[in-house]
């Protein structure tokens, strides 16, 4: 893999570098060197890029735990206290979803989960 591979994956999941860093577990300017090609990209770096790819965009993300937890854009808006429009802004990928509301959906699905092995 090279630099303009990487590049073309955090275009296909429509972030920003910072976003793509952030998700691989770098500082901005450490992910924007393997970018451009000032530094060489390791197997973990490869590896990284392959997990955030497969785990898909963020918006991808919301509207999949929506689906998961059974809910209305409307009402995850409500667990997650943003409004029904943001949470389609997010799901169409015309809003930055923030680390706050990705955590907040993260333990939603959570919560779900434990709630379920409870009723088992």
């Amino acid at each position: 893999m090279d630099g303009s591979e990487l590049k073309e994956i955090r275009i296909i999941l429509g972030l920003d570098q910072y976003q793509m860093a952030v998700r691989i577990g770098l500082q901005r300017r450490a992910y924007a060197r393997f970018e451009n090609g000032q530094s060489r990209i390791t197997p973990t770096i490869v590896l990284a890029a392959h997990y955030v790819l497969y785990q898909g965009s963020p918006a991808d993300q919301i509207r999949d735990a929506r689906r998961q937890l059974g809910l209305t854009q409307k009402e995850l808006g409500e667990k997650i206290f943003k409004d029904q429009r943001t949470v389609q802004k997010y799901e169409c990928n015309r809003v930055q979803v923030s680390q706050t509301v990705e955590l907040a959906v993260k333990r939603l699905l959570i919560e779900d989960q434990v709630s379920e092995e409870r009723n088992e």
